[in-house]
């Protein structure tokens, strides 16, 4: 949500509805889906196996995506994991 306000102080506020916070997991692919599961089974997330850079090692990564559908469950679903 975001609110902008006019030169003539009238307040306006935009919603984007499609807006997903994500955050990602390293763990090996076994207990990745069994995460998955546990995840999807207690809120509206969506998760898929991607690959990302750890800029930190300099190598790919398989990771879970985990995007989750309301944010206001974001710290919920991250205190979980």
């Amino acid at each position: 949500m975001l609110w902008l306000l006019t030169p003539n102080q009238s307040a306006h506020k935009l919603i984007d509805s499609s807006f997903r916070p994500v955050f990602y997991v390293h763990v090996e692919e076994s207990a990745s889906w069994r995460l998955a599961h546990l995840l999807t089974s207690q809120f509206r997330v969506e998760c898929n196996q991607v690959e990302r850079i750890d800029i930190w090692q300099a190598k790919s990564l398989s990771v879970l995506e985990v995007a989750v559908c309301n944010p206001l469950c974001f710290r919920p679903v991250v205190n979980l994991v």
